[in-house]
């Protein structure tokens, strides 16, 4: 059972203009948008006549959260899981192609939204907006809600969307006065641009068929997660860690995650250490071309968990990235360091090798993801 309608913590004038069979205009975190119910043929007719537009293209479903994103969509790939869990952070906007295993067209069916409403090329459009206007206004419809660009067809959205320059805008596109209620909130900036518009295809399949509003930087953190190692000079323990890591992902975890080291008082492009080299190898784990990096900002801010070898190569990272809290952790599960190897016989590498072996795997265990 899909619960479409949720709960906003105030009214909004939204709601019943909705039901009704209305269009409303409002912010949402890309472009100001008309909404309606994608149920009621009447509905949508009003939004296109406003636009102006005889042709109408696909509009995206937009659901109040990625719980219900979630329900409609049923992901079964990981790297489908992590981007429905992230698309209420990004504006983006979810093709699904047909070749999936998603069978969201029954979900459609099961809240009335009629064939060609919202599926283009036979993929079904879906989006969660970040605005959390728009989704007060979507957990107030009542049924399934979708919106369109404010925008005569071709138009480029304001640089200013304020009240004053949409009140402007309705009054271009909508002399009649069509739109039921338009809203407007002065204090928030739209990005001025449409969402990323992202194919998930077989498998974990995915690419992008219109460029928009998220940054390759944004859906490079979305499409792949990724596992940063921190020791201090990026020669011994973390490129081990980086390595062993990777040999421990399993072929599926490997399409979607990117294993990374770095060194908290690193030089840049030192090699690993012969002894730590030896150490994997005897593992059965190889370690190319590596070359030291230095820990940078930029790093841990790509990197959705970091492990640091020890408190002081934790407490340097937070020196770099105070934000990184809540996704730092020493490699121990237990809260120990994991002392230097170097200047070490062999034994001690491989000690410390197999050490940091069986933390990875309890690491991993933790979240699997």
């Amino acid at each position: 059972m899909l619960d479409l309608t949720g709960h906003a913590p105030d009214a909004l004038p939204t709601a019943d203009a909705l039901r009704a069979g209305g269009v409303v205009a409002l912010p949402t975190d890309t472009v100001y948008a008309l909404a309606c119910r994608a149920d009621l043929p009447r509905a949508l007719d009003t939004l296109w006549s406003i636009k102006g537009e005889a042709r109408r293209s696909a509009l995206a479903w937009h659901l109040g959260s990625t719980e219900q994103l979630t329900s409609v969509i049923a992901p079964t790939t990981p790297m489908h899981r992590r981007v429905v869990a992230h698309a209420d952070a990004l504006p983006l906007t979810l093709a699904l192609d047909p070749d999936t295993s998603i069978d969201a067209h029954r979900a459609r069916q099961r809240v009335g939204i009629a064939p060609g409403v919202i599926d283009e090329d036979n993929r079904l459009l879906l989006r969660t907006p970040a605005s959390e206007l728009a989704r007060a206004v979507i957990t107030t419809a009542g049924g399934p809600v979708v919106m369109a660009a404010a925008l005569p067809a071709g138009a480029e959205p304001p640089d200013t969307p304020t009240s004053a320059h949409t009140a402007d805008l309705l009054a271009q596109i909508d002399p009649d006065g069509r739109v039921a209620v338009a809203l407007h909130e002065d204090s928030h900036e739209p990005a001025r641009a449409a969402s990323t518009l992202i194919e998930l295809g077989a498998g974990d399949a995915w690419r992008v068929l219109r460029p928009g509003a998220a940054t390759d930087s944004q859906l490079e953190r979305v499409m792949h997660r990724t596992i940063l190692f921190v020791c201090t000079g990026n020669t011994c323990r973390s490129p081990m860690a980086e390595a062993i890591a990777r040999h421990e992902l399993s072929d599926e975890q490997r399409a979607y995650t990117r294993v990374l080291s770095a060194g908290a008082f690193a030089a840049p492009g030192a090699p690993a250490t012969p002894e730590a080299l030896e150490a994997l190898r005897e593992m059965g784990i190889t370690l190319r071309d590596h070359a030291s990096t230095p820990l940078t900002r930029e790093l841990l801010e790509r990197a959705d968990v970091i492990y640091a070898m020890t408190e002081p190569h934790l407490l340097a990272a937070l020196d770099i990235d105070p934000a990184a809290r809540d996704r730092i952790a020493l490699l121990d599960p237990d809260g120990d360091d994991v002392p230097d190897p170097i200047g070490h016989p062999m034994d001690v590498y491989r000690a410390t090798a197999h050490t940091i072996h069986a933390m990875i795997r309890a690491r991993l265990a933790e979240d699997p993801a």
